[in-house]
C-alpha cells in the first residue's frame, strides 16, 4: 500500500518563489499614543538609564543647527550604548547633511531591540546553538537611482564596537552576529553592505569613518 501511494504521489512540481516584504524600522504601534492639549498626536515610550550615562542621550534639538536636511531622529532622544556610537552618528549626520541629494536617511536602530517597536533584526545562533536576535547600530540608505521608487536605494548597515571586541566569538569581526548579517549581504551585495567599525577611544577616527562614507557616496548603478 505504501509503495502504491508513493508511486502515485512522487511526481510533483517544485516551484520556488521570492516574496518581498517591507520591514518597519520603527513601528508606531510599539509606542504609546498620547494627545496634547492642542490635539497633536505624539508617540512615547519610557526608557530607563543610569544617571551617569545621561551624556549618551542625544536629542533632536541639540543637533538641529547641524542637521538642516532633517535626517534621522525618528524618535528622540537617542539612547546610545557607548560614546563611539554617539561619535559615529554625530559625524555621519554632519557628513550626510553636506550631501543631502545623495542620502535618503540615516537610522539609529541599535536602541530598538524590542520586536514590538521594530521589524529590523537579524537572527543568529549563539555558541550553544540557541537562536537569538541581533539589531545592528545604524542603517544609512541612499536615494534610489533614476526611475526607482523611494526606499529602494542601496543600504549600508554599520556596527560600532570597542577594539577589545574585535576577536569576540559573538560580537567580533568574525563572530556569530557578523556572520549572520554577511549572509544577508551575500544575497544582494550590490544593494546591501555591512561595515564594522572598531575603536579603542571614545571617538571614531576619520580613518575609521572613511569606508562608511565611501559606501554612502558611491553612485547608484
Amino acid at each position: 500500500m505504501a509503495r502504491q501511494i508513493e508511486e502515485q504521489t512522487r511526481f510533483y512540481e517544485v516551484r520556488e518563489e521570492t516574496v518581498e516584504r517591507a520591514l518597519a524600522l520603527v513601528k508606531p504601534d510599539g509606542f504609546d499614543l498620547t494627545t496634547d492639549p492642542d490635539g497633536a498626536e505624539c508617540y512615547t515610550a519610557e526608557i530607563v538609564y543610569p544617571k551617569d550615562r545621561e551624556a549618551l542621550l542625544l536629542r533632536w534639538e541639540a543637533m538641529a543647527d547641524k542637521n538642516l536636511a532633517d535626517f534621522g531622529f525618528h524618535y528622540s532622544p537617542y539612547d546610545f550604548d557607548s560614546n563611539p556610537e554617539k561619535s559615529f552618528f554625530e559625524q555621519m549626520l554632519e557628513h550626510v547633511n553636506l550631501k543631502p541629494d545623495e542620502v535618503e536617511d540615516i537610522f539609529f536602530t541599535g536602541a530598538l531591540t524590542n520586536p514590538a517597536k521594530t521589524d529590523f533584526f537579524v537572527e543568529y545562533k549563539d555558541q550553544k546553538g540557541k537562536w537569538r536576535r541581533y539589531t545592528p547600530d545604524f542603517i544609512i540608505r541612499r536615494k534610489p537611482g533614476r526611475g526607482r521608487k523611494r526606499g529602494t536605494g542601496r543600504v549600508c548597515i554599520v556596527e560600532v564596537k570597542r577594539e577589545r571586541d574585535r576577536e569576540h566569538p559573538v560580537d567580533g569581526e568574525g563572530g556569530c552576529k557578523a556572520l549572520a548579517v554577511r549572509k544577508w549581504e551575500d544575497l544582494n551585495p550590490d544593494r546591501l553592505r555591512y561595515e564594522m567599525i572598531f575603536t579603542d577611544t571614545d571617538t571614531v577616527s576619520a580613518d575609521a569613518m572613511q569606508e562608511a562614507r565611501r559606501l554612502v557616496e558611491e553612485p547608484e548603478a
